[in-house]
């Protein structure tokens, strides 16, 4: 069995602190309650609250990087369909983080250009197009999150309809 280390612990229950409580009680308390650690450990590993969402938010790229390794319209979908409400809700609870957090704010700046530089490649697509993409499947997931008949992947496939 992998022992898991304090940092990896932190990261752990931050991200399920914005997952199940949202941002407004993600504090650096709670977050080390969560990880039953030391709070001052969040300032030892991450340096302050904002370097632990920082680092949150890069982990969190590296979990949506299989992107980059599909190739067809189809194998997008299916990669959206299997993490939209995941990757759209923890964005959202980043973003609000991020009003406070300026430097978090760049990371998911720098991580929504990510998105788009993928989608283009793999889609052959303009930046624009890549914007109205992720936005609307950002708005797919919200829906889909509040209204579970909706089918999802249908959605999915008349939103890349309507882009190309």
């Amino acid at each position: 069995m992998k022992k898991v280390d304090a940092k990896d612990k932190l990261l752990e229950a931050a991200e399920r602190c914005l997952m199940e409580k949202g941002s407004h009680a993600a504090s650096v308390k709670a977050i080390a309650a969560m990880a039953d650690v030391n709070h001052g450990l969040v300032h030892h590993y991450f340096g302050s609250k904002e370097g632990l969402f920082i680092e949150l938010a890069k982990e969190h790229l590296k979990i949506t990087t299989p992107l980059k390794t599909v190739a067809t319209e189809n194998e997008v979908i299916d990669f959206l369909e299997e993490t939209v409400f995941f990757y759209s809700r923890m964005m959202v609870e980043l973003r609000a983080l991020s009003y406070q957090m300026p430097e978090l704010n760049n990371v998911l700046i720098n991580i929504l250009k990510e998105r788009r530089k993928n989608l283009q490649e793999i889609l052959n697509i303009d930046d624009e197009q890549a914007v109205i993409l992720i936005s609307s499947v950002a708005g797919l997931a919200f829906q889909a999150g509040l209204d579970t008949s909706m089918k999802l992947k249908d959605a999915l496939r008349k939103v890349f309809n309507l882009i190309n």
